[in-house]
């Protein structure tokens, strides 16, 4: 296999097999590799062709077509599943002090982490809300996401030390309270948090969105980056009715949804709310 070349130097056959796996992480998954970003893509295939000691992108397309299960692992190699608790304080912060106030009288509060990768999301999420008085069996947080490994990691509950300093990073209290060191000296969620939580298998870019009971918050941060304006359309259109009349979306600091169509009203940078009136 040779690894250096770049992609206008493949063959003529691996460059449409290039185009063949590209086309079908964006037509089934939305994952848009633009230019800039397609030699990232290659270089991920790389990856996944030496685990399998597959020797060029023709032999990699045919065992992808030939492998339903390698749909999984590649995905997982091209998303970033860049994640730790309590990611971008300032969201962390408003959630503290302007919304759980606001949902103190909300019966069946629900919130929605619609990329949760490894989980911590999840789990930021239910620390705040099992540690407010009032939310103890009052709420679930559901974490969806197209990676059924991670997933798996996210059901598990299990971090190690590294991860958990982010939890003493932001509240020591809540590290002691809700996370048990194991023999082997990893942390395990306590279950005070893990009955509150429901991970699914999700894929954003299906046409309709089965939630029968809207939300009121739906993190989705640091997902639209992957998705070119068409894709954030449809993902954003959705999202909104899947929300609460009031409310609340966050995205990633470095998102916006400046130049699509949308029903949302900005709070703050990232943060946009569903109008009561919609």
């Amino acid at each position: 296999m040779n690894t250096g070349l770049t992609i206008e130097e493949l063959s003529t056959a691996e460059q449409k097999a290039f185009e063949h796996i590209d086309e079908l992480l964006y037509n089934r998954y939305g994952i848009n590799f633009e230019l800039d970003r397609s030699y990232s893509l290659l270089a991920k295939l790389r990856r996944r062709m030496r685990m399998l000691e597959l020797n060029d992108l023709i032999e990699y397309k045919h065992y992808l077509e030939q492998n339903d299960a390698e749909i999984s692992p590649l995905l997982a190699e091209v998303s970033t599943n860049k994640t730790f608790f309590f990611r971008e304080q300032k969201h962390w912060s408003f959630f503290e002090n302007k919304l759980l106030p606001e949902w103190k009288t909300i019966q069946e509060l629900r919130v929605w982490s619609a990329a949760c990768s490894t989980g911590q999301e999840v789990y930021s999420a239910a620390c705040l809300l099992t540690d407010a008085r009032g939310f103890n069996d009052m709420f679930r947080v559901l974490g969806t996401d197209l990676s059924r490994p991670v997933l798996g990691k996210a059901v598990r509950g299990i971090y190690s030390g590294s991860e958990i300093k982010r939890v003493r990073e932001y509240s020591s209290k809540l590290a002691q309270k809700y996370f048990s060191q194991t023999e082997n000296g990893k942390y395990q969620v306590h279950n005070d948090l893990r009955r509150h939580t429901i991970f699914r298998y999700f894929n954003l870019r299906d046409q309709d969105y089965p939630f029968q009971n809207k939300f009121h918050l739906v993190l989705c941060r640091n997902v639209l980056i992957y998705f070119d304006r068409p894709m954030i359309q449809h993902v954003i259109a959705n999202l909104t009715k899947a929300l609460q009349p009031g409310g609340y979306l966050f995205i990633g600091h470095t998102e916006n949804l400046n130049e699509i169509d949308h029903q949302l009203e900005r709070v703050k940078p990232a943060i946009y709310r569903r109008p009561q009136n919609h």
